[in-house]
């Protein structure tokens, strides 16, 4: 449902930075970079992502991104190069928020790859700068003040009702990034009743609302439905309109909106299509002339992001292409799949699509066992088991398949329980009798 994009722009213009020439900026921003003085530069598609960025700053006045690349393709150094343009720029400090295990290989990345300086928050209360001096600080409450242009402080902080927690919410940040973004979800009961944000999805819809620029990361958008990915469009939604538009949206509502993102509906009439168009309407610079026309006969500034009024049957220029564009079944994608808020806003590179266009080389691997030479505990491509064990798996699919039809999303059950089953039989035994959590 994803599209793979990776727009570029191709030239950024910015009359407020006169210093240096707009299209120039990343370059520039990165001129001193110890990357680039080895000799080494951004990959394509993380200079597309910086671009990008810049863009939608321009556009927008913020950058509301969901970088959902594979992983090893480099979403840390794409991320990064971004909190440094927003940095230079002068929208403020920058927060970047992942795993406590993630911390320090953010810090190592800035560093020694964009030598950019930054600050890790430690369970000592207290500052780890990019050289390993420890800063001390008065308590929790200075977490909201970290001594570099960039903090980088682990997610764990923030799903108990810690200080820190508190201190962060009131402070406004120019960029806020988020890795490992998937974390942050609403939860769900087994039959998919809505159970309300977990901590840190609570927590990033409140920060992102006073955040300037928003860029989550994760390599899995959608864990068990579709549904998951507005739990994050709804966290770059947040003070910004032109995301999902405001409170009446119909692509707020993932029910509404997917079956239109996917081709499986078409609006029936001019008067829906035109409800999905303005709310929100996308700036001229959106590649089909419709939007151009809708502004520039209806008058609508670019700052305006939604459209409130209803369309006047007087415009017949505007129904007419409406009913021929959006109304009309393509044979192949039509309009509202090229044009939504997931394309608009979610960014996919797979590492088969850089590697098929020469932008990454290809990893070759050698696959065991070989037909030729295959040991007799190979049975084909699959490792020969006990008895016992097969009739463990058998139970373990009839378990899962009838688990299924109460809960669409217990497919994920049947890895986790035959990963632990071939991990020992005694670990299988106590993933199935653990009590369920809950929530």
């Amino acid at each position: 449902m994803i599209e793979e994009i990776g727009r570029c722009a191709a030239r950024v213009e910015y009359p407020e930075l006169d210093a240096c020439p707009p299209e120039n900026l990343a370059a520039a921003t990165m001129a001193e970079a110890p990357l680039h003085r080895r000799g080494e530069s951004l990959m394509p598609w993380q200079q597309s992502f910086a671009a990008m960025f810049m863009e939608h700053r321009r556009l927008y006045g913020k950058a509301r991104l969901l970088l959902a690349d594979e992983v090893g393709v480099g979403k840390t150094l794409s991320l990064a190069a971004c909190a440094a343009l927003g940095c230079l720029s002068g929208d403020g400090p920058t927060l970047i928020l992942c795993p406590a295990n993630l911390t320090l290989q953010w810090q190592v990345e800035l560093w020694d790859k964009l030598g950019i300086p930054s600050a890790v928050w430690t369970s000592r209360k207290e500052w780890l700068d990019h050289t390993g001096h420890a800063m001390k600080t008065r308590g929790p409450e200075d977490v909201a003040r970290c001594p570099y242009q960039v903090g980088i402080v682990s997610t764990g902080l923030l799903v108990q009702a810690t200080a820190e927690r508190e201190s962060l919410l009131r402070r406004r940040f120019g960029t806020l990034i988020v890795d490992e973004a998937h974390r942050a979800r609403v939860r769900r009961s087994i039959t998919g009743d809505d159970l309300g944000p977990n901590r840190l999805l609570d927590f990033l819809r409140h920060a992102a609302e006073s955040a300037g620029n928003v860029l989550l990361a994760t390599a899995t958008p959608i864990q068990t439905s579709p549904t998951d990915l507005w739990d994050l469009l709804d966290v770059l939604a947040r003070g910004a309109p032109h995301v999902l538009g405001d409170e009446y949206s119909r692509w707020r509502r993932p029910d509404e909106a997917i079956p239109f993102i996917t081709g499986e509906r078409v609006p029936g009439s001019v008067e829906e299509a035109w409800g999905l168009v303005r709310n929100p309407l996308p700036p001229r610079s959106e590649r089909d002339p419709l939007f151009d026309l809708v502004r520039s006969e209806l008058a609508i500034a670019d700052d305006r992001h939604v459209v409130a009024r209803g369309l006047d049957r007087a415009r017949v220029e505007i129904r007419e292409a409406i009913e021929q564009k959006v109304c009309d079944p393509q044979p192949d994608e039509t309009f509202l799949q090229r044009y939504n808020p997931v394309v608009r806003f979610v960014v996919l590179r797979r590492r088969a699509f850089l590697e098929e266009r020469g932008l990454l080389p290809r990893v070759g691997v050698r696959l065991h066992p070989m037909a030729e030479t295959a040991p007799a505990i190979f049975d084909g491509d699959e490792l020969r088991t006990s008895a016992s064990l097969e009739e463990a798996f058998d139970v373990t699919r009839q378990f899962v398949a009838a688990y299924s039809r109460r809960s669409p999303s217990a497919g994920l059950l049947e890895g986790l329980l035959l990963q632990r089953i071939c991990s020992s039989v005694e670990s299988g035994l106590q993933t199935v009798r653990r009590p369920a959590p809950r929530g």
